[in-house]
């Protein structure tokens, strides 16, 4: 490991004047860089746990049932998502955590990638949803990029560097993955 400069505080990243020219270009290179992550051969990552996209939303379901407090709207978004098409991929060094927070920003753009505590092996789109999640827009919604960028910068740059081609409907699967995580995830804090 070595130190790389960059900021990943997200009110700094998205109000601060040094990383206004930084901004606009960020999506894209999100796109870019979480493809080649994506790329990675995985002949010597078999310590990693694989996840299947079906086993991750019954794993969340079994958590969620695991607290006791019933939630019409989370029964809603499993039977929901039980029944949705995750896209066919190959299997995929997937980071498990990208988002806003967890990139260093530096004056021109994205300059690192960090936090890998929840990589994992499965579908590479669960990546993609959850940094396009409302959770991780800080107030900026309107922007569905991390709260910085638009939907179209992201897949341009995925699609520039990754054999796999994605669109912005699979993409729409995997933020209401994202947000039933997040439910659950808040739910957790509150039972501990």
């Amino acid at each position: 490991m070595k130190f790389i400069e960059g900021e990943t505080i997200p009110r700094k990243i998205l109000r601060d004047e040094r990383f206004k020219s930084a901004l606009p270009l960020l999506a894209n290179q999100c796109g870019e860089e979480i493809a080649k992550i994506h790329n990675t051969p995985l002949d010597n990552l078999q310590f990693l746990p694989k996840k299947s996209s079906k086993a991750l939303v019954e794993d969340l379901y079994l958590l969620y049932e695991s607290y006791k407090q019933p939630s019409p709207v989370f029964e809603y978004a499993y039977r929901w998502l039980k029944e949705q098409d995750f896209g066919n991929f190959e299997d995929s060094l997937v980071h498990g955590d990208f988002r806003l927070g967890n990139i260093l920003v530096n004056e021109s753009g994205l300059n690192g990638i960090i936090d890998w505590e929840l990589a994992h092996i499965g579908n590479p789109i669960e990546d993609l949803g959850w940094m396009c999640g409302n959770s991780w827009r800080f107030g900026n919604s309107q922007m569905v990029v991390g709260g910085f960028g638009n939907l179209e910068d992201l897949i341009a740059g995925y699609n520039s560097v990754s054999a796999e081609k994605i669109n912005a409907e699979l993409i729409k699967t995997w933020q209401v993955f994202g947000t039933f995580r997040w439910g659950v995830i808040c739910l957790s804090i509150w039972n501990v």
